[in-house]
C-alpha cells in the first residue's frame, strides 16, 4: 500500500485524535506549496529520474510541464 493511501485511510478513522489531525492537515493544505507537494505525491509527479547528467537542466527527469 502506498504511503498516501495509508495516510488517507488513517485520516478517515473515527476518534478525537484523528479529528485534531484532520484539522491540522487542513490548515497545512491552505498553504499553496504544501498543497502542490501533496498533489504531486498523490499523482506520482514527485519522482525525479536520474538522467545521468552531472548538471541537468531544471526540468530534466521531471514530467513535461503543461504548455501555455
Amino acid at each position: 500500500m502506498l504511503m498516501h493511501t495509508q495516510a488517507a485511510t488513517a485520516l478517515m478513522a473515527p476518534g478525537g485524535d484523528v479529528i485534531a489531525l484532520r484539522q491540522l492537515f487542513a490548515e497545512l493544505l491552505e498553504r499553496p506549496e504544501n498543497m502542490h507537494m501533496v498533489a504531486a505525491l498523490m499523482a506520482g509527479a514527485d519522482v525525479r529520474y536520474d538522467m545521468g547528467e552531472e548538471n541537468p537542466a531544471a526540468p530534466t527527469g521531471w514530467f513535461v510541464p503543461p504548455s501555455t
